[in-house]
């Protein structure tokens, strides 16, 4: 490699770390250069997300600029226990759902919690179902009018008791 090739390179890099931290947000001075670097790497890391503080029990959520904010947990007004039955699972294409009745769910409810009810008794069973629920069968869901379709990858070997809680 020439010198002059060097110097192309390294000032084709200095201006793509200018474009690139300009991007983020942070402003950068016209005709900015490498002397520039060092308060614009600083700029940047002063643009990051503030630590997120609040109180024990409330959650991450968004205000209207999409910023994290400590938020209250939505409330649960009812909840309801659902069972997966193991041989309630029907394939289609790559994945494989089940629908329950779930009463206390409109189409329009928001769903506040969908978690394995453990019975706190029976251990095996309460790790057979948690197992099922987080491994390679983890459920997604969706909700209509008191129902609710859970899908798998794969569907669960064992009966899964699921509590729903609503807002």
């Amino acid at each position: 490699m020439s010198i002059s090739s060097e110097i192309t390179r390294i000032t084709n890099n200095v201006q793509n770390t200018i474009d690139t931290i300009g991007a983020t947000g942070v402003t950068v001075p016209d005709g900015a250069n490498s002397n520039n670097l060092p308060s614009l790497a600083a700029a940047l890391a002063n643009e990051k997300q503030d630590k997120l503080t609040g109180t024990q029990g409330q959650v991450v959520g968004f205000d209207s600029s999409g910023n994290a904010i400590a938020t209250e947990p939505p409330s649960v007004s009812a909840v309801q226990t659902v069972t997966l039955l193991s041989t309630g699972w029907t394939q289609s294409g790559d994945r494989y759902s089940q629908t329950v009745n779930c009463s206390i769910v409109a189409a329009d409810t928001p769903v506040v919690v969908v978690d394995v009810a453990l019975s706190g008794t029976d251990l095996d069973a309460d790790n057979e179902a948690l197992s099922a629920w987080a491994g390679p069968s983890a459920c997604n869901v969706t909700q209509g009018a008191g129902t609710l379709t859970f899908y798998s990858v794969e569907p669960p070997t064992v009966n899964i008791p699921v509590n729903v809680g609503v807002g």
